[in-house]
């Protein structure tokens, strides 16, 4: 497809998030074929967000556990970018109004230290990262219905809405990255559970893949970098007022208060 055809996708997909409406997936046909192509249009949302004068904060990495992988048709994880004006602290207030069809998900946020080889030794994966953070991602789409594949979503910046970072860090060593488990809960009832065991070989695993699809994508990735690893549960869907809390071993209890 032309570089105007996707260019005027992301133009569109730009206004979507703007005007809180969502675009038909039809207006995704003969644009977005292949995965090359969904990765152009989502760094023309890249650009818009340079140009209304945000920076980038990091990215987030989705699809990062078979059943999610499944239900959009992916073959491996797909990659977004985190925008520092979409980024949330600890028990902030977050209203359904400003998203189109929210969702929740508990994440484990890493902090980067320095760039990695990804065919590094775990010892010197760990050493590349500075801090691990809990963190809440509210996934939010701009196609209605959200996407029918994968490369809709990757065209939909990988259906990144906000992100909420919780309140202490803790060093690498001091997760167990491989299976910590996560709780969310919802006015204190249990919405959501989870485990990085669930991730496709672990948080290090999905950052091991990361690394290596950076250097195919020749993305540039910098020492404060924040990477979001996917869900360690299933997605909640944001439709009514409450107070989240989630909880995940090693890590401090991170807070969202929801409002309409």
């Amino acid at each position: 497809m032309s570089v105007p055809a996707m260019d005027a996708l992301a133009d569109a997909l730009e206004r979507a998030r703007l005007d809180v409406r969502p675009i038909d997936r039809d207006a995704l046909d003969g644009i977005v074929a292949d995965a090359e192509q969904a990765y152009c249009v989502s760094d023309g949302l890249g650009a818009h967000a340079v140009a209304r004068g945000t920076a980038q904060a990091g990215w987030k990495i989705g699809l990062t556990s078979r059943a999610a992988m499944d239900a959009f048709g992916a073959s491996e994880p797909m990659v977004g970018r985190l925008f520092a004006d979409a980024g949330l602290g600890d028990g902030a207030r977050f209203a359904l109004a400003s998203a189109i069809a929210p969702r929740l998900e508990g994440e484990i946020m890493l902090e980067l230290a320095q760039a990695c080889d990804p065919r590094a030794d775990e010892a010197t994966l760990l050493g590349s990262i500075a801090r691990i953070w809990p963190a809440f991602e509210i996934a939010d789409s701009r196609i209605a219905g959200w996407p029918a594949s994968v490369d809709q979503a990757i065209a939909d910046n990988a259906c990144c809405g906000w992100h909420v970072r919780g309140p202490q860090s803790a060093l690498p060593t001091e997760v167990d990255l491989s299976a910590a488990s996560m709780v969310m809960t919802r006015d204190g009832e249990t919405v959501a559970t989870g485990s990085a065991a669930d991730c496709l070989g672990g948080v290090l695993g999905i950052y091991r893949w990361f690394l290596e699809d950076s250097i195919a994508r020749g993305r540039s990735l910098r020492p404060g970098d924040l990477v979001l690893t996917g869900a360690l549960g299933p997605a909640v869907p944001l439709t009514e007022p409450g107070r989240y809390l989630m909880q995940i071993d090693g890590l401090a209890p991170t807070e969202l208060e929801v409002a309409r």
